[in-house]
């Protein structure tokens, strides 16, 4: 059964911001952010896992903090060691006191990883599992969007395949749909 989807709150949109670093956490929570998602090298790469001291930093600020878990940047196909590297940090990353993490993985033949999702989606546990932005490499996203609520993943983040979300809108509403 699919884990509930974060509420918003008091009514409002919840906002969440990319941060590298323990500075631009601050920053964020200075300006009002609900959350934060940490990633390293976010700009160069399009964002690689953290270090566990980074994680540390970042949630000691203060804000819940969602953090990326991708071995390496590049395409969403992990084989067996990154898979195993991935799950581990996972764990490393929650008990660092990360409140959710971000991650997922496609098939050579460009769908959900549904045995790497069932193996993300049991390492969160309890906390919040976001699939990341390889629901954009699909080539059906309602399938993919299937496939993420049947393993249990709170969140998707896509842009509904366009390289800016306001340009995916269509997609994005037929996805919010769907849910």
């Amino acid at each position: 059964m699919p884990r509930p989807v974060d509420p918003s709150r008091d009514g409002r949109v919840a906002v969440e911001i990319a941060v590298q670093d323990a500075a631009s956490a601050r920053t964020a929570a200075a300006a009002g952010a609900d959350r934060v998602e940490l990633c390293s090298a976010l700009a160069a790469t399009g964002g690689v896992t953290p270090s566990i001291g980074l994680v540390e930093a970042v949630v000691a600020v203060g804000l819940p903090v969602h953090v990326l878990i991708r071995p390496r940047p590049g395409g969403f196909v992990h084989d067996a060691d990154e898979r195993a590297v991935m799950v581990r940090d996972v764990r490393a990353a929650l008990a660092a006191g990360a409140a959710g993490i971000v991650s997922g993985g496609l098939t050579d033949d460009g769908r959900v990883d549904r045995d790497l999702l069932a193996r993300l989606v049991d390492a969160t546990g309890d906390a919040v599992f976001t699939f990341h932005r390889a629901i954009d490499a699909v080539d059906d996203r309602l399938a993919a969007l299937d496939a993420l609520l049947d393993a249990g993943a709170g969140r998707v983040l896509t842009s509904g395949g366009a390289a800016r979300a306001g340009d995916g809108l269509p997609a994005l509403a037929e996805l919010v749909a769907r849910v």
